[in-house]
Formats: structure tokens, C-alpha cells, sequence
């Protein structure tokens, strides 16, 4: 898999550079800031071999046949890529110090090869681990963040599961080992049971309340003869989206 996406930022890169191969704000990369054109740098490998500290450079550089691959006209629209991001969701990513008049030859090259790797690479399986998203976003008061979506554990141990159970554990793991998408139809629906729990107990033991963003404690606690008019828990601030 890792492979797989520093190729998709290789090939990322090379269709930028066209013809030269054949949470605070981040900052912006305009292109009248760009300073006097320069051609293709000529750097001997030595020097490209010596300066480069990172790996994913030195494999990028490798491909290359270890030369300069920066033009003016790649450059710009690296720049121009970069400041459109927005249209990505990665505005607010810091990719890196855009080059200035006073980088060397060599800084500069490698600079602008830094900075289309680490876009390209967001681009292609983004910026953000979904494991530390656990801590951030699950012990807020507010968590449907998403609509529709059930989260579930082991998924695939799960759907082996019911393989075995309705009697297609055969094709379901001919399907797995093919390493594509497939699909297996099950003889029967499957009924869900799902828990609506927006109160319960901590394994400390403290009770924990969560909002009611569908609106039915209201229903129950009518149905229970309670007074729903009581209060509630607030979500802390927080962007629910739509």
C-alpha cells in the first residue's frame, strides 16, 4: 500500500512537471511573488546525492536518473497547485516554506521537490490518521459528526461471521482472496439490532450524558410519565456539519 500511494505522488508530480521530466493558517504560494525566471537547473549527482537527507527525495531523485527537474513553468504551476488547495479541504495544511531569492540553486530544487511530494502525497491518501481521531472526537458530548454511518468492530471477522452462518463462507473467502471488491449475496436479510444510548456508565463508574440529536428522549420520557420540559445536555462547541 505504501507503494502503491508514493506512485500515485510520483506520477502526481511528473504530470506537474511535464515537460521537465520528459491548526493556524498555512501559508499562501502566489505567483506574482515568484522571483526572475531561471531555466532548468544543471546539477552534477554528487552534489543532488550529498544534499538529500530524505528517502522519499532520494527515490523521487533516483527515478529522475539523479537530475535537476525544476523549470520555471513547472514551478509556477507547483505554486499555482498549492494555493488552490482549497478545493482539496487542505487549506489549513502547512506543506512548507515556499522558495525565495535567496535559496541556492540546489535548496531550491530541492525544496520544490519536498513541497510536491508531501501535496501529492496528501492528495492521494490525505493528511489524517483516523486512529488519533478516537481521542479527539468520541468523548466529546457531541459525536454525530457524520449521518448514517455505524461503526463496526472487526468488520471483517464480522462478515466471515455471517458467511458462515447463512452458508457462503466458500465464496466469501474465494472473494477475499482475489484482493478485489466483490460482492456476496447473502440468502436472507439480516435484522439489526441497534441501542440508542445517550446515557450510561463510564468503566470509572461516573455517569456520562450524551446529546439526543435525533429527538427521542422527548418520546420516552413522556411514555415514562417524566415532565421532557426538564433539562438537557448541551453539546460543547463544535462543528456538527450539515
Amino acid at each position: 500500500m505504501r507503494f502503491c500511494r508514493f506512485r500515485l505522488a510520483i506520477l502526481t508530480i511528473i504530470a506537474i512537471l511535464g515537460a521537465g521530466l520528459a491548526n493556524t493558517q498555512a501559508p499562501s504560494f502566489p505567483a506574482d511573488a515568484l522571483y526572475a525566471p531561471q531555466p532548468q537547473a544543471v546539477l552534477p549527482e554528487a552534489h543532488l546525492r550529498a544534499a538529500i537527507q530524505d528517502d522519499q527525495v532520494r527515490s523521487f531523485y533516483a527515478a529522475a536518473g539523479w537530475r535537476a527537474v525544476w523549470t520555471t513553468a513547472a514551478e509556477q504551476e507547483l505554486l499555482a497547485a498549492l494555493d488552490g488547495r482549497a478545493r482539496h479541504g487542505l487549506d489549513r495544511i502547512d506543506f512548507g516554506t515556499p522558495p525565495s531569492s535567496s535559496d541556492s540553486t540546489i535548496d531550491r530544487e530541492l525544496n520544490l521537490t519536498r513541497l510536491a511530494l508531501a501535496y501529492a502525497s496528501a492528495l492521494a491518501h490525505g493528511v489524517v490518521d483516523p486512529a488519533a481521531l478516537h481521542s479527539i472526537y468520541f468523548d466529546c458530548s457531541e459525536r454525530h459528526l457524520s449521518h448514517g454511518c455505524v461503526r463496526v468492530e472487526d468488520a471483517l471477522g464480522f462478515a466471515q461471521l455471517l458467511a458462515s452462518d447463512e452458508g457462503v463462507l466458500d465464496q466469501w473467502l474465494a472473494a477475499r482472496e482475489s484482493g478485489q471488491e466483490r460482492f456476496v449475496d447473502l440468502p436472507r436479510e439480516i435484522p439489526v439490532r441497534l441501542l440508542y444510548r445517550n446515557v450510561f456508565v463510564r468503566s470509572s463508574g461516573a455517569i456520562a450524558f450524551r446529546t439526543d440529536p435525533y429527538g427521542w428522549n422527548d418520546a420516552v420520557a413522556q411514555r415514562l410519565g417524566f415532565n421532557s420540559k426538564g433539562r438537557k445536555s448541551q453539546p460543547e462547541a463544535i462543528d456538527i456539519g450539515p
